[in-house]
C-alpha cells in the first residue's frame, strides 16, 4: 500500500488541532484581561462628585490602596465652598422675641424658615461691618436643654470665596423692621457705674450732662433709643474736661473734618 504524498497520520491532526483551541483558549483569556485591565483603569481615575476648594493629597504615588465606603484609603478632602452654610446658636430670649413677633402673621407666613427669605448678615474676626448678606434657610426643632439655645443655619452664595470654611464668624439677624434710628459717635459716651451719659452743648454754649439709653452698635456709631433728640450737638473729643454748667467753645466735627482734609497733603 503506497503513502499519499502530504498526508499526515490521525494523531498528528488530532495534536494540531488540539494546539489550535489551546492558542484560541489562551487568546480569549488574554482578551479578557485585557478588558478586566481597562475596567480597572477605568475606575483609577477618582472624579469628585462635587466641585471647592481641594486639600492636600493623603498619600503619594506608588503607594497602595484598599477600596471601600467605611474602611477606604483617603485620597484628600474636597470642601464646597459654594454655597457656605454658617451654624450658629440663638439664645433662648431671642427665640421667644422672634416667636411673638411672628404670632400674628402666623397663618398668613410660609411654614418653611427657607420660604420665609429672612436676612442674616456675618462679620468675620477682621471686619467691622457686617458686609455679607445671606438668608436662614434652616433651624432645629427643638430647643437644646442643656445650653437653652437653638442651632440655625444661614446660606451664603459666597461668589467671591471671602468665607472660607473653619471660619469663627459674628452673625446678624434683624430683629425688627426698619427704623428710623439716631446715631451717636461710640467715643461721644461717658460712663457713670451702669450709667451711659454724653454731653450736650445748648445754643448758650453751656454743656449739659444727659442720661442716654443705648440701642445697639453699628460700626463705630451707637444707635440712641431715648434722651437725645435729633439735631442736639454732643462733644466728642475731651470729656475729661468737661463738667456740668461748664462754657464750652465747640467746634462742629463735620468742620472740623473739612479743615483737616483741605490741609492734608495729596499723595502722588
Amino acid at each position: 500500500m503506497s503513502a499519499t504524498p502530504g498526508a499526515v497520520s490521525r494523531e498528528e491532526v488530532e495534536e494540531y488541532a488540539a494546539s489550535a483551541t489551546e492558542a484560541e483558549a489562551s487568546l480569549n483569556a488574554a482578551k479578557a484581561d485585557a478588558n478586566r485591565t481597562a475596567v480597572d483603569l477605568k475606575y483609577s481615575v477618582v472624579r469628585a462628585p462635587i466641585s471647592g476648594r481641594i486639600d492636600r493629597a493623603m498619600v503619594s504615588k506608588g503607594a497602595l490602596l484598599t477600596g471601600g465606603t467605611g474602611s477606604g484609603t483617603l485620597l484628600t478632602k474636597i470642601v464646597d465652598e459654594q454655597p457656605m452654610y454658617v451654624y450658629f446658636d440663638v439664645d433662648e430670649r431671642s427665640l421667644l422675641r422672634y416667636m411673638h413677633k411672628r404670632t400674628d402673621s402666623r397663618n398668613t407666613d410660609p411654614g418653611s424658615l427657607r420660604e420665609l427669605g429672612i436676612d442674616c448678615y456675618v462679620q468675620l474676626a477682621d471686619e467691622k461691618d457686617f458686609p455679607h448678606e445671606g438668608k436662614l434657610d434652616f433651624a432645629e426643632s427643638e430647643v437644646n436643654t442643656s445650653t437653652g439655645t437653638a442651632r440655625l443655619r444661614g446660606v451664603f452664595e459666597n461668589k467671591d470665596d471671602a468665607l472660607s470654611s473653619g471660619l469663627f464668624v459674628r452673625v446678624r439677624v434683624p430683629a425688627s423692621d426698619p427704623y428710623q434710628a439716631l446715631l451717636i459717635p461710640e467715643r461721644a459716651l461717658a460712663t457713670d457705674q451702669s450709667v451711659k451719659y454724653v454731653y450736650v452743648v445748648g445754643d448758650d454754649g453751656i454743656a449739659t450732662r444727659r442720661t442716654v439709653e443705648l440701642g445697639p452698635q453699628r460700626g463705630d456709631m451707637r444707635i440712641v433709643s431715648s434722651g437725645l433728640k435729633a439735631g442736639e450737638h454732643v462733644i466728642v473729643k475731651g470729656l475729661q474736661r468737661v463738667r456740668p454748667g461748664q462754657k464750652v467753645e465747640a467746634t462742629s466735627e463735620s468742620e472740623k473734618i473739612a479743615t483737616n482734609s483741605n490741609r492734608e497733603p495729596v499723595s502722588r
